[in-house]
């Protein structure tokens, strides 16, 4: 944690990642529905990938569309069915060769940091928390957008009433996968430093029921307390006395010359 500003970050890293992805554990490469956590998370998706196409869409005004950190390609399948201009970014080879086979447009991060690629909608749904070089991919992200184009992101949030329940059994700190953990403020300070202004947010209420059970499985609870907590966890978050389990915030690009 940052002694100055709070901002929470993995520490030691890993210096090979990739295995910490490979598992068929990890559900947003996976397409197993084996057990019932992961039937849910399946079920969940469809309702899920339609609301984010929603809040997403309401801000664009163009219909080029990147999603960065495109995993398996549930996402661009959404946007494909709706005729959207659509590329993807993914850094895990064996779910990069098989949207490129379904015949998608994906790049490596690497490739992406060094293309032009304009476009007017950029989405990172929970995929910033694994960036690495978080600046030099934002101001890419900002190069690339179109005059007010849109980036929405969506990251848990460890001042979530759950993540304070659970506290080292949170599931969404899923070291040493996600390197950092994001508060509102922390997304308000990085998107204003990268010359973002703030649009608004909204709470991803599933997210909580899904974490809270991984994290009552993670500390050998049962499912009713994860929904009881799933709960609390919203309702607190209507009440604004904590954020949502997780949160997506809409950011348009401010002029060029900001830079």
């Amino acid at each position: 944690m940052c002694s100055n500003c709070g901002f929470k970050f993995t520490q030691p890293v890993p210096a090979d990642l990739s295995p910490y992805y490979d598992s068929e554990d990890y559900i947003s490469h996976s397409k197993t529905k084996k057990g019932l956590i992961n039937r849910l998370y399946h079920l969940a998706q469809q309702y899920n990938l339609a609301s984010k196409y929603k809040k997403a869409k309401k801000h664009a005004r163009g219909s080029r569309w990147i999603d960065y950190g495109s995993g398996a390609g549930d996402f661009l399948r959404v946007l494909q069915k709706k005729k959207i201009d659509v590329s993807g970014v993914e850094p895990h080879e064996p779910v990069r060769m098989q949207c490129e086979n379904e015949g998608f447009s994906v790049l490596t991060p690497e490739d992406y940091l060094h293309r032009n690629t304009p476009c007017d909608i950029i989405t990172m749904w929970h995929v910033l928390e694994h960036v690495e070089n978080l600046e030099r991919v934002l101001h890419k992200h900002h190069t690339n957008l179109s005059p007010d184009g849109i980036l929405v992101i969506a990251v848990p949030n460890p001042d979530s009433l759950d993540a304070h329940l659970y506290k080292e059994y949170w599931a969404a700190y899923d070291v040493p996968r996600h390197l950092w953990h994001f508060t509102e403020k922390d997304i308000r300070r990085l998107a204003d430093k990268s010359d973002f202004e703030f649009i608004e947010y909204h709470g991803m209420i599933l997210d909580a029921f899904y974490i809270s059970m991984l994290s009552e499985k993670y500390k050998g609870g049962n499912l009713l307390s994860a929904v009881v907590n799933g709960i609390r966890s919203n309702l607190s978050a209507l009440l604004g006395r904590n954020p949502y389990s997780s949160q997506i915030y809409i950011l348009r690009k401010k002029p060029s010359e900001a830079f």
